[in-house]
């Protein structure tokens, strides 16, 4: 199943298949109400359409010739319009275009999606279009489907806000983030936290419940009534803090922030912090050995692991471990050349997969000190993560080689991964506010069925030039392939 917003091709694709596409389109300034979209197939009708409000929830119906009708809520009505550096800005060989075929069968269908986005990002979000229908790469074999369950902007001050890390600790989530004037000027780490156990309500939302509830009852927006508190700074000094990957264990909590020098693209190195309540945190210290960068670090069956690069003398990636989190050794040399920010994942057999954002993907059994290497799209910024038996990977692609109807250069792409072949299969692209600047995304699994994904989306990129940057969460649910319902 996939969920795009409606594009020519996707008008052509159903002229092809003898479809009418018609597009309805109704507006509501006061509640947000998005457009109309009807999919009409010639013989099996199927289509999802707007049918009413109702306390500020948006119902839609489903249509299918073979099943019968279902109205199904969609998101809430929103009080108003929601408002590494530059050298890694630079689009990497791996970003250039790439053909991509597929095979289209001759029926449409639609299915749920839930979610409350922006009210601006809603009119480009609404049309239901299964691979089948829409050209789009179909899955194989077992391939699970991947439905995108709700989209929220959970931060938004004006500044450029980005490099998610998102972990459960001592019953709340928390979300790690670096904040700046720009991509490429002075930064500082600032949390939010979730309130209570869930992922969809935070600390600093302006889409608080009391302004949510004001806005129902005055039955017009109040766009909205006012920002809610600002994200905590955690650590700002002298150096730019790049980014910070955290760490989460039962008891502590770890951060490893990257340090460059202000207005600089050379890594000082890594620091090491950690809390025992979320709040109080130690003093950075460097850990393993200056110059190298850690990204995203993983706990399995009791040790921990990441994978650190360095880009100065002979440039490679090394796969460190850890058992307390502070003091960490080299276990082997996974590739050397130009690589960086490269994300691991294990599955229950010990198997260790690692993505490197120069379009390389590896794998080692252990002690994991051979890797075989793989081709793969090119993901700046990438996060993978196991969901049950599914691996996800996310990060910044090109819009040319996976092309969506929305504005902009650039996409936060999903896929997921064939832990057998290392094979990757695009699943969708995330609801994009600007396109330029934006993804280095985390994956956070809430179970075996859904997962997290955090990201950022920005301005376009300018050297020197102040953008904005906002932070945006989406749940992600999981079914599994046809031929096992």
């Amino acid at each position: 199943m996939k969920w795009v917003p409606v594009t020519a091709e996707i008008r052509t694709t159903a002229e092809r298949y003898q479809h009418t596409l018609s597009l309805d389109q109704t507006t509501s300034a006061a509640v947000g109400k998005p457009h109309k979209f009807n999919f009409f197939p010639k013989r099996n009708r199927t289509f999802l359409r707007y049918v009413s409000e109702k306390n500020g929830v948006l119902f839609w119906q489903v249509c299918d010739g073979s099943q019968p009708t279902t109205t199904i809520p969609w998101g809430k009505s929103r009080p108003g319009t929601a408002r590494r550096r530059a050298t890694r800005m630079t689009p990497a060989p791996g970003e250039r275009k790439q053909s991509m075929t597929t095979d289209a069968p001759d029926q449409l269908s639609c299915r749920h999606l839930a979610g409350s986005p922006p009210a601006f990002l809603l009119a480009a979000w609404l049309v239901a279009a299964c691979a089948e229908g829409l050209g789009l790469p179909a899955a194989q074999g077992a391939e699970p489907e991947v439905l995108l369950e709700r989209v929220d902007k959970v931060y938004a001050d004006g500044k450029w806000n980005g490099r998610l890390s998102v972990v459960p600790f001592l019953g709340r989530y928390y979300a790690f983030f670096r904040s700046a004037v720009a991509h490429d000027q002075d930064g500082a780490i600032r949390v939010i936290t979730s309130i209570g156990k869930t992922t969809t309500r935070w600390s600093s939302s302006p889409y608080a419940q009391l302004n949510y509830e004001a806005t129902l009852k005055a039955g017009k927006s109040l766009d909205p009534i006012a920002h809610g508190p600002a994200a905590r700074v955690l650590f700002n000094t002298e150096l730019d803090e790049s980014e910070m990957h955290v760490l989460a264990t039962p008891r502590r909590m770890f951060g490893y922030i990257v340090y460059l020098p202000v207005n600089g693209d050379t890594v000082v190195g890594t620091r090491v912090t950690y809390t025992d309540n979320g709040l109080d945190w130690s003093e950075p210290v460097d850990v393993y050995h200056p110059g190298w960068s850690f990204w995203k670090p993983r706990s399995f069956q009791g040790v921990h692991y990441v994978v650190a690069d360095v880009m100065t003398g002979t440039r490679r990636l090394e796969l460190l471990r850890s058992r307390d989190g502070l003091k960490w050794t080299k276990v082997s040399t996974i590739a050397e050349g130009n690589l960086t920010e490269t994300d691991l994942v294990f599955l229950d057999d010990g198997t260790a997969i690692a993505v490197a954002r120069q379009g390389y993907v590896y794998k080692a059994t252990p002690p994991y000190t051979k890797w075989i290497a793989r081709k793969a799209p090119h993901l700046s910024g990438p996060a993978v993560a196991r969901v049950g038996n599914t691996i996800l990977a996310s990060g910044r692609i090109a819009t040319a080689n996976f092309p969506d109807g929305q504005q902009g250069e650039r996409r936060t792409a999903l896929f997921t991964i064939d832990p057998v072949t290392l094979k990757y299969t695009w699943k969708m692209n995330m609801v994009t506010q600007w396109g330029g600047d934006l993804s280095y995304p985390h994956i956070l699994p809430l179970g075996n069925d859904r997962a997290l994904l955090a990201w950022y989306d920005g301005e376009r990129y300018q050297q020197g030039v102040p953008k904005r940057a906002d932070i945006f969460m989406a749940v992600l649910r999981l079914l599994p392939a046809r031929s096992q319902r």
